[in-house]
Order: structure tokens, then sequence, then C-alpha cells
């Protein structure tokens, strides 16, 4: 484009070249900025998932106060999720400080006091060479292969050290969405990985917002931990909706005149959504709408009479089976005839008398 037989034709061609460089030089200042934009919004987006995750942590403290054997080993878990996942934003954090002083100097003034980057005052935002130099690297060696390791390493550590033994797939696929590597773009001459793709051959600006989503996509996987961990300190707990008063005689039911009763008195609750079965002595039941059992024998023999058998329910964690034991006494009947106005009976006079029998009920 930039030929031509006359000198005028060769000046003419230049211009032309000038000026859709300048042109170019416009749209990218243009880009630039916006991506300056969204790293304003992706800094503020990391400050609310550290206020979030910090909340977490403390709500994990206060429900300690409360049930510290059950909570512990939960919190314990999450303090260990904060260690890791501080080191690798601390890491990303620091990365981008040192890009921006390569970049611009080391008394940029894209740095806030409180070691925040100010993207309208970066300099050099277009600069690519501090971005290959650094992140990539002349042998495949730069600061984005460290980085693609130390998360692979939190990912290992969440899925093996804090999810091991834990039911937890969705947590997994999200942690996997959010971190995910699997980039490897095979060209002409050459095999792209998520590094080189991510990072090689774009400006400054872009590399420090890239960074920052990095940052914030470990961040929002920590969120995503900690609300799984605390859903886990009540995950094997009953969920009941109605109490009842139950009365258990602690030595018989049955007690003669004079004698005493002695009960224990608890307080039970229940769930009357909740269905449930019970075999007992080989008989089978199923819960009514009340959440209940009605369990009736006939006393056909004297004595104790023992029923057992075991519950069978759904758990928080799977099928249940809960052991049933009680027993009742059966008598034989015993009347009981006395007057109720003279201690004689005279021929020919209407007495009142009152016959009790025991067990019958008039």
């Amino acid at each position: 484009m930039a030929g031509g037989n006359t000198p005028r034709q060769k000046m003419i061609n230049m211009m032309y070249l000038v000026l859709t460089a300048m042109l170019a030089l416009n749209v990218s200042a243009e880009v630039l900025d916006a991506f300056g934009i969204i790293e304003v919004g992706l800094q503020q987006t990391a400050d609310i998932a550290k206020t979030k995750n910090a909340q977490s942590l403390q709500n994990f403290a206060k429900a300690a106060t409360d049930n510290e054997a059950k909570v512990k080993p939960w919190q314990d878990k999450a303090k260990l999720v904060e260690e890791k996942t501080n080191e690798i934003t601390d890491y990303i954090n620091n990365l981008k400080l040192d890009l921006v002083k390569k970049g611009d100097g080391e008394k940029t003034k894209a740095i806030s006091e409180d070691g925040k980057i100010l993207p309208e005052d970066l300099e050099n935002k277009g600069n690519t060479d501090v971005v290959n130099n650094m992140l990539i690297g002349g042998n495949r060696d730069g600061q984005a292969y460290v980085l693609r390791n130390k998360i692979e390493e939190y990912k290992e550590f969440i899925f093996n050290d804090i999810l091991k033994d834990l039911d937890a797939p969705g947590l997994v696929s999200e942690i996997n969405g959010l971190l995910n590597f699997d980039f490897n773009k095979k060209g002409a001459t050459d095999v792209r990985t998520w590094e080189t793709f991510t990072f090689e051959g774009i400006p400054l600006m872009s590399a420090v917002a890239m960074l920052t989503k990095i940052q914030v996509d470990v961040q929002n996987s920590e969120s995503s931990i900690y609300d799984y961990l605390f859903t886990r300190i009540d995950a094997g707990t009953f969920k009941f909706t109605e109490l009842e008063a139950i009365v258990k005689p602690i030595s018989s039911s049955a007690i003669v005149k004079g004698g005493e009763f002695e009960a224990q008195i608890s307080l039970g609750a229940y769930d009357p959504t909740q269905s449930f079965t019970a075999t007992l002595n080989g008989g089978s039941y199923t819960s009514d709408g009340s959440g209940k059992i009605k369990v009736k024998r006939r006393g056909d023999a004297v004595g104790m009479q023992k029923i057992s058998g075991h519950i069978d329910f759904k758990g928080p964690e799977g099928d249940m089976k809960l052991p049933v034991n009680f027993e009742f006494q059966v008598v034989e009947p015993n009347l009981v005839a006395s007057s109720d106005k003279m201690y004689v009976f005279y021929l020919g006079f209407l007495t009142s008398v009152s016959i009790t029998i025991r067990g019958v009920n008039f």
C-alpha cells in the first residue's frame, strides 16, 4: 500500500498509512479505557466477595459459641480454606502491582495508597512487552504458569482435603467451572495453552483486568465452599415441627390401693408430615396423617406382655432404623362389691351397693 511510481503517490500512500494507524490507536485507546472500567467493576466485585466471605467466617464463630462440638470440625475446614484462598488472592494482587510498576515505573500514580490499581492513572495501558516478559516468559516459564499451578494445587486441596468423603458433586462442578484451564487450541504451527491464549500479546490494562477476574473466581469459589460447609453443620440434624409431652411409667401402670405410681415425663418432638413404618412382634404398621402409629393389643393372657420391634424412617442422611421396646400388664378381673350406706344387709330392705371390677370399664 505504501508503494507508488511517483513521489507524490508515495507521499499520499504514506499519509494514508499514518491516518489508518492513528484511527487504530484511537480505537485501541477506547478499548483499553473500557478494560479500565471493567477493572474498576471487578475490584468492587472482589471487595463484595471479600466482605461476604468474612461474614461467613463470623457465622461459623457465632455458631461455635452455641454448640462448639458440632460446629468446630466444619469451622476448622473453613479456616483452612481461608488460609489457602488468601495465599492465591495475595499472589494475584502482588502480580498485578508488579505489572503496573514494570509498565509505568516504581513511582507510578496508578497505585493508590491502599494498594488498589487506578486505571485512569495508568499511562502505559497498551504495553504488551511487560505482559509477555513477565507472564509468559521467553521459555514459557513466566508467572502465568506459576499462577496456574497454584490454582491447580488449590483445587486439589479443596477436593482431596476439604470435600473428601462428602457428597458434593454440584460444588465440585461449580469450582471446576470457575477455575477452568482446559484450553488447548491447535493452530497451524503451534499449540496454544491457557497461559498463552489468556495473556500472550495482550495489553497491560487487559492483563490486569484478567487477573482481577481470576481473583474474583477464586473468591466466589471460596464463598460457595463456606456456604456448603455451613449447611453440613445441621446436615445430620432432624427437623421437627411439633412438640408433645410423653409420660412413661417407670415401674408399672397398674398399682394397688395405697401404692405409689412413678412416671417419667419428657418432651417429644415429631413431624406430622414424616411418614414411617413399624414392625412390632411381626406385624407391620404405617403412620397416619398425624405422624403417629396407634397400636392395639388384646389382653388374652395374664401377666406382663412385651412388644418389641423397630421403626423404619428416612433420616437426614438416608434410611434409618430405631428399636422399639415396651410392655404392659394384664391382670385377672377382680370384683369388689360394697354397701354404700350400711355394713349389713336386711331381708326385705333395699340396699345401695357399688361394684368395681378391675380391668373392666362400665
